[in-house]
């Protein structure tokens, strides 16, 4: 395991949890942590990442449980991690969860984000507090067969600038929730991309701002269910793109 109190470290790679059956921890209560490729949290065994304060800066990709039988998980309680690329929660046969109950959490924009990408990938992203930020698209449940991503907001404040797509190739899940906090989309939301894919949202509580249009059941199936909070969007849309001006 390791622990970093204060003070600087630096690593060209970070893997935490690195061979099959291994299990890695890395506790962050202060100071500064810099990769100059990649951070990942569990690749190919079980990863642990726990950050209290202090800055975290990754020269390339975020990733939490990469490949098949990897598990990883993010914790952030308070601190700031900047990403220079993409950001990927559960990646190709990997259980990812990331955890932000406070602080912040800026994915780059060296590419899309997903979380679920890859047959059999489960990624998990849930926001109670703090402030998360993704540069470009995020997209919960991407590529491959039971892949499934899912995004919870209870509280805190969620960011996507470009498109939010849920369930975005065949035998894709994607599922976002929102009852508290906000979430803020700079261009469109998209249920249900494919056929044979399925994107449920869900509006309990709190903020969901659509600068752009809400796609549901795009050419998959797309569910759309608001039962309080309150949703603002250009145009809600309930048939696939082509039959549509």
């Amino acid at each position: 395991s390791v622990s970093l109190t204060g003070g600087s470290l630096y690593a060209l790679y970070c893997n935490i949890g690195g061979n099959v059956g291994g299990n890695g921890l890395f506790v962050m209560t202060n100071g500064l942590f810099t990769t100059g490729l990649d951070l990942t949290v569990g690749v190919n065994g079980t990863g642990v990442m726990e950050v209290a304060d202090g800055t975290l800066n990754v020269g390339q990709v975020v990733s939490i449980g990469k490949n098949a039988k990897a598990s990883g998980r993010l914790t952030m309680t308070g601190g700031q991690l900047k990403g220079t690329n993409n950001t990927r929660v559960g990646d190709w046969g990997g259980v990812g969860t990331l955890d932000l109950q406070g602080g912040a959490f800026m994915s780059g924009y060296g590419g899309n984000s997903s979380v679920g990408n890859g047959n059999g990938s489960t990624g998990i992203v849930t926001v109670t507090g703090g402030s998360l930020v993704f540069n470009l698209s995020l997209y919960l449940g991407n590529n491959g067969t039971n892949t499934l991503g899912t995004l919870d907001v209870s509280g805190g404040d969620v960011v996507v600038s470009n498109q939010l797509v849920l369930g975005n190739n065949a035998f894709a899940y994607g599922s976002a929730s929102v009852s508290g906090g906000s979430l803020w989309v700079g261009d469109d939301i998209r249920l249900g991309v494919s056929s044979n894919t399925y994107g449920h949202f869900t509006v309990t509580g709190g903020v969901v701002t659509n600068k752009d249009y809400i796609d549901v059941g795009h050419y998959g199936t797309g569910i759309l269910q608001v039962a309080g909070g309150e949703v603002l969007t250009k145009v809600l849309r309930l048939t696939p793109y082509d039959r549509t001006n």
